[in-house]
């Protein structure tokens, strides 16, 4: 670890002490530092997963089935090992080009 002095904001750190129950500014300011880099990293593999599910569905001619807001919907659930829920056949034609996606059609059980 390096030394390095900055000037902090003290109520942003005192709330970041206080919600993650640390004792010190530099434990706070480490907690918020991978915090952040945490979600920067899980922002980038969603970013992937959205590119794959765009790109299999184009290469197959059905990227017009589904809409941007679907296949982030999809990203999402399968970066998370979800299942999407669903009532149409957008999300079932990106699982078919998307192979750790789950979904279920509502409609299967109607």
């Amino acid at each position: 670890m390096s030394v390095t002095q900055i000037d902090i904001d003290e109520e942003a750190s005192e709330r970041v002490m206080a919600l993650a129950g640390v004792r010190t500014t530099k434990d706070a300011v480490n907690l918020a530092l991978r915090f952040y880099a945490e979600q920067q990293e899980r922002a980038a593999r969603r970013g992937r997963h959205f590119e794959r599910a765009q790109r299999r569905t184009a290469l197959t001619g059905r990227h017009r089935s589904a809409s941007a807001v679907d296949l982030l919907i999809a990203a999402t659930a399968a970066h998370h090992g979800l299942t999407v829920l669903h009532d149409a056949a957008d999300h079932r034609t990106v699982a078919r080009h998307a192979p750790d996606l789950g979904e279920h059609s509502i409609l299967d059980h109607a």
